[in-house]
């Protein structure tokens, strides 16, 4: 069942299940906590929570099946209501419950709530926080934000005499990657190295070429890559965008090459990785080969290959290529606020066309607006809003005017210029009487 269960052929699976009850292995109590266990671990919670309700004798191990299941596969509610049942049932939480509920927090960004449980668990007779709590709390920090917070609670921890592992370490570094701090990164390789399994764990040589790559450091990136000894497809994702960063791109395009020849196939984050790296540099160029050869494959750009691409075509000033990609972002209704927006406004102003972009779509400058408001993208904003006016779009759109006086007021705000230019277009507004538009453009005096 287990050979099954884990190809994902989970017919198969619940018909072997079957079968074993047929032949009466139902009420043995090794065989449904083996078979929970395969459950859980192949995310078939349904099926593990109808084995886990008919169960006679529950013991702490099989609740924690239960939490850490429901907890690693994304439903952290049932997780914690597991958890309050098993108390409920007179079962105590050991170690492994707890970790499982910090875990969840911490997943989930609630951070406060994740230390709050490590703080009761610290406070307990029976156990003490182990190697597995303490990476909980640095791999949540460091996931959603806080790394500084992560470096602390590290530092706390080997205080505590906790002897870190590999995912403890790999959070760090990548902490420290966040931070640009090259020193405190290598002074915990120098710590992998004198710690036996560490340096050769493909976790930790993995942060470590991505620390090395964005700190500008490509060589020593190389060398500790070289070092890995089975690498696995964010190995090659690293390096490559190191590559990318540093602005090799023969360099790039060998290695590529040979992750190929070796059976890995590049991926979305592949192809991002090259196409923002180059684009960050400077090189549109370059970002754009790789774009092109991302399409060519059949793989579909996403938010960041879009906006790294449209940043390529400003660099090189390629209008033709950014409206292609401009509808491409029509026609899949892709989000401007995810920054697309940004890069949109920035092609066609660096292109020296931001009319073309204004005249395409009405619906496209109302969006825009508000992202300029939310970028602080004042100059670029003041164009199009300008534009608006100048040909008189206002009339026929007063959405669009209402979303450029809305930027100009959030930015700002003390600048007289703008009132007197809204009371300009209201005057304008009365001169023509109660006409359609005047009456549509009035609707969105009231909104402002």
């Amino acid at each position: 069942m287990g050979l099954y269960c884990g190809l994902g052929d989970y017919e198969e699976t619940i018909r072997l299940f079957d079968y074993g009850v047929v032949l009466g292995f139902e009420g043995n109590p090794f065989v449904n906590k083996s078979v929970l266990d395969m459950f859980v671990k192949c995310g078939m919670m349904d099926f593990a929570r109808k084995l886990f309700e008919e169960m006679k004798f529950k013991d702490v191990v099989v609740w924690n099946m239960m939490v850490s299941g429901y907890a690693s596969n994304g439903d952290f509610e049932q997780a914690l209501k597991c958890f309050e049942d098993m108390k409920l049932a007179g079962v105590m939480p050991d170690c492994v419950t707890w970790n499982s509920i910090i875990a969840g927090y911490a997943r989930k960004g609630q951070l406060e709530k994740a230390s709050n449980c490590f703080d009761e668990m610290k406070g307990l007779d029976d156990f003490m926080p182990n190697v597995v709590s303490w990476t909980a709390l640095i791999a949540g920090n460091e996931q959603h934000g806080h790394s500084s917070l992560a470096l602390q609670v590290f530092r706390q921890t080997l205080i505590e005499r906790v002897k870190p592992n590999s995912i403890t370490i790999a959070s760090v570094v990548s902490a420290c990657t966040n931070l640009s701090l090259l020193q405190n990164g290598k002074e915990i390789h120098a710590y992998c190295i004198k710690t036996e399994g560490l340096d050769s764990d493909v976790f930790v040589g993995n942060a470590l070429v991505d620390l090395y790559a964005k700190c500008r450091t490509v060589d020593v990136a190389r060398r500790k890559f070289n070092l890995i000894k089975e690498k696995d497809l964010i190995s090659w994702n690293s390096m490559l965008a190191g590559f990318a960063m540093g602005g090799y791109h023969e360099e790039a395009i060998l290695l590529l090459n040979e992750m190929k020849a070796l059976g890995f196939v590049p991926d979305i984050i592949t192809w991002n990785g090259l196409i923002t790296g180059f684009t960050k540099t400077g090189d549109g160029n370059k970002g754009l080969h790789f774009f092109f050869r991302m399409c060519q494959t059949g793989i579909m750009p996403n938010v960041t290959s879009i906006s790294s691409a449209l940043a390529g075509c400003a660099l090189v000033k390629d209008l033709k290529l950014g409206k292609q990609i401009h509808g491409y972002v029509a026609r899949n209704k892709i989000e401007l606020s995810t920054g697309v927006g940004s890069a949109l406004i920035s092609m066609y102003s660096d292109c020296g066309r931001l009319d073309c972009k204004v005249q395409s779509n009405m619906v496209t400058i109302v969006s825009i607006l508000p992202a300029c408001a939310r970028l602080a993208a004042l100059q670029q904003g003041k164009e199009i809003h300008q534009f608006i006016i100048r040909n008189g779009l206002w009339l026929f759109e007063p959405r669009a005017c209402r979303a450029g006086c809305k930027l100009s007021f959030e930015l700002e705000p003390q600048n007289s210029g703008n009132y007197i230019l809204l009371a300009n277009i209201y005057s304008a507004c009365r001169k023509m009487g109660r006409s359609s538009k005047s009456k549509m453009f009035d609707e969105g005096k009231r909104s402002l």
